[in-house]
């Protein structure tokens, strides 16, 4: 029994059958693994457990290093189909095929890189105005007592402070609302301070009158915090002079 080969006839002599539409498929398909292999290599080189954690953003937000390998295996696909299949290219509509796979799959690349970029800084810009409208600044002294500068303190007045926010009385102490002597730094012994939430007043109060015309120093350390345990942004310091 005898089979026959189907052939066509170009100028008169006998050609083999057209494969070209097979061979545009296989070209397409050998892209697509190329760019699989590619993708399934990259991603176990970022999530190996030995892979510093920032190395892993090229995977999670589409770095464009992804990207630059995915059109690098297209492309050599393409060089390799050139090579081997040169028929292939003898016809202008298989061209036409191949290379619409070939930049349908780069524009695809480049897309999703794009895409998932401003998508992860949509998010991440979206959680930073979160923390920042969640997160309160510090708490701020509005006012002293005496003000700074005074000459004529009474020495039997007490020294306060305002704040602008709720503060944690546990904070303030003998050790975060200080009174000392400016000139010699010696501290006035045996302080008690005490905090009105209210009118969010604290006061120093010394358990003597402090000594007349003398010059003092307050300060109010950072160790002092609101109610959400924001510290002062920095110390607060002011001096007085007593009356005679």
């Amino acid at each position: 029994m005898m089979v026959f080969q189907e052939t066509t006839m170009r100028n008169g002599t006998p050609q083999p059958p057209d494969d070209g539409g097979l061979a545009t498929l296989a070209t397409i398909v050998f892209m697509g693994l190329i760019v699989l292999l590619v993708a399934v290599v990259c991603y176990k080189i970022l999530t190996a457990p030995g892979v510093p954690e920032g190395s892993r953003s090229w995977l999670e937000y589409g770095n464009f290093f992804i990207v630059a390998l995915g059109i690098l295996a297209v492309l050599l696909a393409f060089l390799v189909t050139m090579l081997f299949s040169r028929r292939l290219f003898e016809n202008a509509s298989q061209v036409l095929a191949i290379l619409t796979a070939l930049f349908g799959v780069i524009g695809t690349l480049v897309g999703t890189y794009f895409g998932v970029k401003a998508g992860s800084d949509a998010a991440q810009g979206a959680q930073n105005l979160a923390s920042g409208a969640t997160s309160p600044p510090g708490p701020e002294i509005l006012s002293v007592q005496p003000s700074p500068g005074t000459s004529d303190f009474d020495p039997g007045t007490h020294p306060t402070a305002t704040f602008s926010r709720p503060m944690n009385p546990d904070t303030l102490t003998e050790l975060t609302f200080t009174i000392a002597e400016r000139d010699t730094g010696t501290p006035v012994p045996e302080v008690n301070v005490t905090y009105e939430p209210l009118i969010r007043v604290a006061t120093s109060s010394p358990s003597n009158n402090l000594a007349p015309d003398t010059a003092y120093r307050v300060t109010i350390t950072t160790g002092a915090r609101d109610q959400a345990g924001n510290a002062l942004a920095e110390a607060y310091t002011w001096d007085f002079i007593t009356a005679s």
